[in-house]
């Protein structure tokens, strides 16, 4: 996208790879609290 729109000189490229690491942690959380929100009420049973 950066290179795409010719603002990729405005951006340190290891800031960019942070972002993309940060995105990915975010992800893999919000995808674990959906399967401890789901997992729990079945144990509770």
């Amino acid at each position: 996208m950066y290179k795409d729109q010719n603002v990729d000189k405005y951006y340190d490229k290891s800031l960019l790879e942070n972002y993309n690491v940060r995105y990915n942690l975010f992800i893999l959380v919000v995808l674990f609290t959906g399967i401890i929100a789901t997992v729990v009420p079945f144990v509770l049973r």
